[in-house]
């Protein structure tokens, strides 16, 4: 579309450019740099034209009018930031334009702009002629909404520590508005977990608060102190000093609790389902996650560390039918391989993250009755004793190439013999994690497998489309294609427990 208005511009423009080389030397000549002859474009707002807040991460709609006496060639908008009195565009690769219809003199936009930056302080409109005459007009932003307060300490990590101590600590907040809350509590950082009663100081009011305190460790499963501030409009931040104790064996574990996932889409234009797994877990908006969406995981590009995926699989990006098809929990480190077919989560939105080896094994009756695992994943604390118990996953699940995935319903797809379920509410299964060279062992329980019963066959395989007009990558629903079968299987949950050795 845009080659063809180029290629309109430049028809347009020949009969100019023979007329300059015919009577270049006429009295008669046209002076098109006289704006009185012809006049650049203007710009009429009928939005806002003065913004007191925006909210970041947010879009933000304008709407006006242009009047192009000489043709319109393209409107866009772009963010701004402020230098002194002046404006200086952020990003010209992150325009939005309008979409014109060949070269109107006359035309009524709608632009949506997302407020990316929370150093933005204007939004330009600009519109340009066909002679290359312009009209901006700019809106300021007075401030942005959504910054959680900051918040620093005289020290990041206190080393070691001694159990049963008092540790002291400077902080300081720093909000964007008014402070509403502070508190503090001794905590375990990953996954997040209070390990006391939060204490409140006592916020003024102000946007700048200095304070010291002191906590007392006396809860072996500590590593860190963890701060939160609430800012008057709602958004929080959350920051911790870590710490080890001494005098208490090494090793410890993660708990995680309540955990949904959900089988994303192949290629989403709206990427938020709850899809990834991380054990380091990614800062959205000041807050740790561990189940993450591929859009969360973009933004954090390389500090997002991640570890599996619960995915649907029939297909590989090409169209071609894969042996194993339905629920599947992936390795992040082999999520793009051709007997998953999920490449374009690489190629489109983890790039630049960091994906980790997952290994899987489904842990037998007689094993999980020997751990004694419906119990542990009752009262394990996460503590050291934790830790050694998982130790002995290490004659369970070791890594291979054919343990990188495990599939809810095994050769459920084009692959020769019997379909079955080895995946059901109750499963445990053991998991091996490779980051970093460091080896680390878990136990997920499946507590609500993934109901694929819309696309279960009577042989116990999975149904393909009834019809064969799925595009190839299929992206979103409500398009118009053939949903049916094993593709009916995109957004389904499954709810899960995980213990796993940090």
């Amino acid at each position: 579309m845009k080659l063809n208005k180029n290629i309109k511009y430049l028809l347009l423009s020949i009969p100019c450019l023979i007329l300059s080389v015919l009577w270049g030397c006429s009295d008669s000549d046209k002076d098109y740099l006289d704006d009185g002859a012809y006049p650049p474009p203007s710009i009429e707002l009928t939005s806002e034209t003065d913004i007191d807040a925006s909210i970041l991460g947010s879009n933000e709609l304008l709407l006006g009018r242009v009047i192009a006496p000489n043709l319109l060639r393209d409107v866009y908008a772009t963010l701004l930031i402020a230098d002194g009195d002046n404006y200086i565009e952020i990003d010209k690769d992150k325009r939005i334009p309008f979409q014109l219809d060949n070269f109107p003199k006359e035309i009524d936009f709608t632009i949506e702009i997302p407020i990316y930056s929370e150093d933005a302080a204007g939004i330009k409109i600009v519109a340009t002629d066909i002679y290359t005459k312009m009209d901006e007009v700019v809106i300021p932003i007075r401030r942005i909404k959504g910054i959680p307060p900051t918040i620093s300490f005289d020290k990041d990590n206190l080393g070691s520590v001694q159990f049963n101590k008092n540790i002291q600590l400077l902080a300081h907040v720093e909000g964007k508005t008014s402070l509403k809350s502070i508190t503090y509590v001794l905590a375990q950082d990953v996954p997040y977990k209070e390990l006391g009663k939060p204490i409140t100081i006592n916020a003024k009011g102000d946007k700048v608060e200095d304070f010291t305190f002191d906590v007392l460790v006396d809860n072996e499963d500590a590593n860190a102190i963890a701060v939160t501030a609430i800012d008057e409009d709602g958004f929080q931040r959350r920051e911790f000093v870590t710490f080890s104790i001494e005098g208490v064996p090494e090793g410890r574990a993660a708990i995680f609790k309540e955990l949904t996932m959900a089988t994303e889409w192949e290629i989403p234009t709206d990427p938020t389902k709850p899809y990834i797994f991380s054990l380091m877990g990614i800062n959205v908006n000041g807050i740790t996650k561990h189940v993450v969406s591929l859009e969360e995981a973009q933004k954090a590009g390389n500090k997002a560390s991640l570890d599996f995926m619960f995915a649907n699989i029939w297909r590989n990006p090409n169209g071609g039918r894969l042996g194993n098809h339905g629920f599947a929990y992936v390795g992040a480190a082999r999520i793009d391989g051709g007997a998953i077919g999920r490449k374009p989560d690489v190629d489109g939105w983890l790039t630049d993250c960091q994906r980790n080896e997952t290994y899987f094994e489904m842990i037998d009756e007689k094993i999980v009755a020997e751990l004694d695992l419906d119990n542990f994943f009752e009262t394990t604390t996460g503590n050291w004793r934790t830790f050694e118990a998982l130790e002995q996953l290490k004659d369970v699940v070791v890594g291979s190439g054919s343990n990188r995935q495990i599939y809810q319903r095994p050769n459920a797809g084009t692959v020769a013999g019997a379909a079955f379920q080895q995946i059901k509410d109750g499963s445990y299964i053991a998991i091996l994690r490779v980051a970093d060279g460091e080896k680390k062992y878990g136990i997920i329980k499946v507590v609500k497998a993934g109901d694929d019963s819309a696309a279960l066959l009577p042989n116990g395989k999975l149904a393909y489309p009834e019809k064969e007009n799925t595009p190839v990558p299929c992206s979103d629903p409500n398009l118009g294609y053939d949903y049916s079968g094993v593709a009916s299987l995109y957004g389904k949950t499954c709810n899960l427990e995980i213990i796993i050795q940090l």
